[in-house]
């Protein structure tokens, strides 16, 4: 079937790329695989991110190698344990017209925190209060020190006063209205979004002067766009096409390191031989991954020893990836009792996991088969998914998943996969519980560094999971486009440029 797809498009290719689509001076069109269903930025789901952050500013914002830096806030400072100050920007204004100051922010954070929003309200937990303390300041007080709620304010974007009135109003998520670089023009449901350069925008006005996200849920359909020139930036570009797109005269590959920690969660909570240690580092030591690697993935991902990528804060170099080794992997099956091998189910869906999803699964099991344990590969739509490993929790022992590290922090893998009470935990070790939340109250960002190192030993030694490898972001570029991917996989488009 892959083979059909490259001659189709390798034949596509020689047709356009002497007549590719001219494209529109200003104009930037980028390719998703779809577009959220919501553009209230205190209600969207995560998939509207790309537009919320043309359309709106955060209250901070990740520079694209994921540092913090200022954006309606000018600067913040703690200035006690619990409570953090920020300093707004001044002559910032709405599209509309509307004046930004700390008003505005405490209108929307009222709107945020209704626990009838739980979409918008996930960060209140640790909030007390926040409260005016002037024109262009406010502060935040929360229940327990908090080092990364300078971090958490991206997300908080901000919205006018007159779109805040009837928290029910449709109106404001099909005709949102921010203080963003761009402004929106035109929404047809599932197939584009158009937003238009805010020539007012109090950085200066983008270079890009329409920018236009489309809808085309086909891989394939996006590299023949993007080689007729139809689009100008292609999202999730699949390794099987990365040598078509380098052949043509208009397009290039650009890639970044994915913040996604890719992994299998050995579940400790439910009757199975998965409660032995030495089964778990068994199944680590039995699947080669470099080989996995290097053919399934086409060498566009990295090995990782636990879930802490080596930009993370307190990325431990001592602690090393579990080595191929199936002759240990057997040894310590047999110490365990199981030199007979046993039988388990794994759970996964091809919506999580990214390139070649269900043919890396495939490869797990045969290589597991190897050392004698026989998976049973269960295949699961995406929503089906989610309840089993966020509703009911009745997933199989083995479950494929995904956990992606924001802002260059730790804390929230290690809390949401290894925490007794994380959302993505199916174990419980009070030491790692210990240190997880003793790092996570702590200002004191050295000593975070050091727990974190010490986590990554522990968690590797308790082998919860399978650690597997994050991914390159892999993205088909046109020629005329000047932009570099973020760290994040968000594609902010302020500061890019075109060739025209």
């Amino acid at each position: 079937m892959k083979r059909t797809i490259l001659a189709v498009l390798a034949s596509l290719l020689l047709l356009v790329a002497p007549n590719a689509l001219a494209a529109n001076p200003g104009e930037l069109v980028v390719a998703v695989d779809a577009l959220g269903d919501h553009l209230d930025p205190h209600r969207a789901p995560g998939n509207s991110a790309h537009v919320l952050m043309a359309l709106f500013d955060g209250i901070t914002r990740l520079d694209a190698d994921g540092n913090l830096s200022p954006s309606l806030a000018s600067s913040w400072e703690a200035v006690s344990d619990t409570t953090w100050r920020f300093n707004l920007q001044q002559g910032v204004k709405f599209h509309n017209g509307e004046v930004f100051n700390a008003d505005v922010v405490i209108a929307n954070l009222e709107r945020m925190s209704d626990p009838n929003e739980p979409r918008a309200s996930y960060s209140f937990d640790v909030f007390k209060e926040w409260r005016k303390t002037g024109e262009y300041q406010f502060e935040i007080t929360t229940v327990a020190p908090d080092p990364l709620l300078p971090a958490r304010m991206k997300n908080f974007f901000i919205a006018p006063p007159s779109m805040l009135g009837n928290p029910k109003s449709d109106d404001f998520n099909r005709h949102p209205i921010g203080s963003g670089p761009f402004k929106f023009v035109e929404w047809i449901a599932a197939d584009r979004i158009v937003l238009e350069a805010n020539e007012d925008y109090y950085l200066g006005a983008p270079a890009i002067k329409r920018l236009v996200f489309r809808a085309i849920p086909e891989a394939s359909s996006r590299v023949s766009e993007l080689l007729a020139g139809g689009v100008d930036v292609v999202t999730g570009l699949q390794p099987e096409f990365i040598d078509l797109v380098k052949a043509s005269k208009t397009a290039q590959v650009v890639t970044r390191v994915s913040p996604i920690n890719e992994v299998i969660i050995l579940r400790t909570d439910v009757e199975s031989p998965l409660q032995d240690l030495r089964v778990r580092q068994a199944m680590n030591y039995a699947i080669d991954f470099d080989t996995i690697i290097s053919t399934l993935l086409s060498g566009y991902a990295h090995r990782y020893a636990t879930v802490v990528h080596p930009f993370v804060l307190g990325f431990n170099p001592d602690v090393e990836p579990y080595p191929y080794d199936p002759a240990k992997a057997k040894e310590l099956l047999a110490e365990a009792g199981y030199a007979d091998g046993f039988s388990i189910d794994f759970d996964i869906t091809p919506s999580v996991g990214g390139t070649n999803n269900l043919e890396v699964a495939q490869a797990i099991v045969a290589y597991l088969g190897q050392v004698g344990i026989n998976v049973n590969l269960r295949v699961n739509e995406y929503g089906v998914m989610r309840t089993l490993v966020y509703g009911d929790r009745t997933a199989a022992p083995m479950i494929r998943w995904q956990w992606k590290t924001w802002d260059n922090d730790p804390d929230g893998v290690f809390y949401g996969l290894f925490h007794t009470k994380g959302t993505g935990s199916f174990n419980s070790d009070p030491v790692t519980d210990e240190m997880i939340i003793a790092a996570r109250f702590n200002l004191d960002q050295a000593d975070r560094a050091r727990i974190y190192g010490e986590l990554q030993e522990r968690v590797k030694e308790q082998a919860t999971h399978i650690f597997m490898y994050y991914l390159d972001a892999i993205y088909g570029l046109s020629n005329r486009v000047n932009w570099q991917p973020r760290i994040d996989e968000r594609l902010y488009f302020y500061g890019a440029s075109l060739n025209d």
